[in-house]
């Protein structure tokens, strides 16, 4: 028995092609939402002027510079993948975008620069990053 291919046959397969190119896409790179909420960035003692540090618990980055501290989103713009620190800019290792120490774009395929969250800094020099707020990429928290 021959079987014809007709149009309901083809909006089944069809259907699951999208299916598994939308689940595909959604997974390149380990590519998920970053988790929201308030996460600890470590201590101010663990800072050295200049440092950029990856946390993988939102995950974000918290930088240090002549400003003050300040966080940063670790998932690129491009297709959520986690963006890995380098010795001067931020590399995302899917499909090649550069970012500088402050998360704005220096070349590759991310459409706009990393978000930019809160930090706060309590009175034994613990460091809260609050995923859930969303600053300026000139915000800096001072060091005291």
């Amino acid at each position: 028995m021959k079987h014809v291919f007709n149009r309901r046959d083809f909006m089944k397969v069809s259907g699951g092609a999208v299916a598994v190119l939308t689940l595909s896409r959604c997974s390149v790179g380990g590519g998920t939402a970053p988790a929201m909420g308030q996460f600890s960035g470590g201590n101010i003692a663990d800072y050295a002027l200049g440092d950029v540090m990856r946390f993988d618990a939102g995950p974000f980055f918290v930088g240090y510079d002549d400003n003050g501290l300040y966080a940063m989103s670790a998932v690129c713009t491009h297709a959520g993948c986690t963006v890995n620190p380098g010795a001067v800019s931020l590399n995302c290792p899917c499909h090649g975008t550069t970012f500088d120490l402050n998360g704005d774009v220096t070349g590759g395929p991310a459409p706009r620069a990393l978000d930019h969250y809160a930090v706060t800094i309590d009175d034994i020099g613990d460091i809260t990053v609050d995923t859930e707020q969303v600053v300026s990429s000139s915000t800096r928290t001072p060091v005291t």
